[in-house]
């Protein structure tokens, strides 16, 4: 995955963006007016599986989100891919079923179930008819313990991660990204270079596979959300019969922390028509309330309130950019705040000046009382063209669980909503927005490699 939910981002356009996690995007998610929703239901199979349930009797379909703690960050040392062979094997055969014919019988009872991983989270999905359950949960239940590891897909998923990275190395974006990616990060698994995750899936083999389903799948790793036409009762015997053969325990290895080289500038020379400009620092990692005070930071800074402080400044009043937007991605024991805008060469210093300006005085100001006011309710709004389908339900339910809500969170979203104050975001500001802990990336033309420099006395 790189993302294990995308439903909540109703609260802001852009927060599809959230490299994510299921914790930022879903919490960050969580802001709506009490809702006329049916009560989340702890459902506890004999077996000592739990899972979330959301009942939804007005359409005749079930959905189901889980994940594991894992993702790519338990990927093996020199076997970068393997999470990701991993997710993309999870439907290419099962049981006494080849690939095809598990595609056949998806497509035959209009069921889906697919795998993902990303940094932190493996993560599967289903969705069925609910008259299909019974086949569906089945063909699940082949997934996850009588998986294939056929050679003919692992083949074709390696040429085709190998071709997403060959393509990414000649990108101007992704390069930058990853420039500013390793300043930050450093030596952690997150920051691999181009070369060593290319060489990562050039070698997994179905051994790396078999081994990092026993290791990241087991069910003391497991949360499981689910959304529509099933009752507990009904639910209660399925969790089991999918998931009771799986390990007991993970045996996950410990991340180390990012050991980047901070606020520093790196000029990379490219032949490209504009200026690339990435920022970051590594930060603290927000709990869930700070969270829902960051999206509404990040929507006073770069939308929202006519356009967002940045793009007023940058974009409409002075033309500096072409776009410019600012995020936040939690992990597990960390932050990082990042942000980019692209310009005319000659406009980057005045931007990246403009842009530490509006930073610095977020920073030590706050966001102002009308600020506020304008961002509740269009977070209220948004959340709610957010949940109009069961999959959006279950994706908030799998990230209430990660972010440690209880059940009753969504009795009153609106209260919790409201009772962000000015000092709330603020502290949030002060936390990561410093502009003097960022390092920067400019992709730039030849003969401008003294833009860093020029940008940085600037800025300052």
């Amino acid at each position: 995955m790189n993302s294990v939910v995308s439903c909540l981002a109703g609260l802001r356009a852009a927060a599809a963006r959230v490299v994510g996690l299921v914790i930022v995007t879903t919490v960050i998610g969580l802001a709506a007016p009490a809702l006329a929703l049916p009560e989340v239901q702890k459902v506890v199979s004999p077996g000592g599986i739990e899972a979330w349930l959301m009942e939804l009797n007005d359409a005749p379909v079930i959905t189901m989100r889980l994940s594991f703690k894992g993702g790519d960050l338990q990927n093996p040392e020199g076997k970068y891919g393997t999470g990701d062979m991993t997710g993309y094997l999870f439907n290419e055969g099962a049981g006494p079923f080849d690939s095809l014919q598990i595609h056949e019988k998806l497509a035959r009872i209009a069921a889906s179930f697919s795998a993902s991983s990303g940094l932190e989270f493996f993560s599967i999905s289903l969705s069925t008819p609910s008259a299909s359950k019974e086949e569906a949960f089945d063909l699940l239940r082949l997934a996850i313990t009588e998986p294939h590891f056929d050679a003919e897909p692992i083949e074709r998923a390696r040429r085709g991660y190998i071709a997403g990275i060959e393509a990414a190395q000649k990108s101007p974006g992704s390069i930058a990204s990853m420039a500013l990616t390793q300043r930050l990060y450093g030596k952690h698994p997150i920051a691999l270079d181009w070369a060593s995750r290319k060489a990562g899936f050039e070698s997994v083999n179905r051994a790396d596979i078999e081994a990092y389903r026993r290791r990241v799948l087991a069910r003391d790793n497991l949360k499981v959300a689910v959304a529509g036409n099933i009752d507990a009762a009904t639910l209660a015997p399925l969790l089991d019969r999918v998931f009771g053969s799986l390990p007991a325990k993970a045996e996950l290895q410990p991340m180390p922390a990012p050991n980047g080289t901070g606020a520093k500038c790196q000029f990379l020379t490219m032949n490209i028509p504009q200026a690339l400009v990435g920022f970051g620092a590594v930060t603290p990692r927000l709990t869930w309330r700070q969270l829902l005070a960051w999206s509404m930071l990040e929507s006073i800074l770069d939308e929202g309130v006519s356009s967002g402080r940045l793009s007023r400044e940058l974009r409409e009043k002075r033309g500096l950019v072409y776009g410019v937007g600012v995020d936040y991605t939690r992990y597990a024991s960390f932050g990082r705040f990042y942000g980019q805008f692209a310009a005319k060469m000659d406009d980057v210093p005045n931007a990246l000046a403009i842009t530490w300006r509006e930073l610095r005085r977020m920073m030590e100001e706050g966001p102002t009382d009308a600020e506020l006011a304008t961002i509740k309710p269009m977070m209220i709004g948004r959340t709610l063209l957010g949940l109009d389908t069961g999959s959006a339900l279950a994706n908030l339910l799998l990230g209430m669980q990660f972010s440690e809500q209880p059940t009753t969170y969504l009795d009153d979203i609106a209260g919790e909503i409201e009772s962000i104050t000015r000092q709330d975001v603020w502290d949030v500001a002060e936390i990561v927005l410093n502009p003097d802990r960022l390092a920067i990336v400019i992709a730039g033309q030849p003969g401008q490699t003294n833009l860093c420099d020029m940008a940085v006395a600037q800025a300052k």
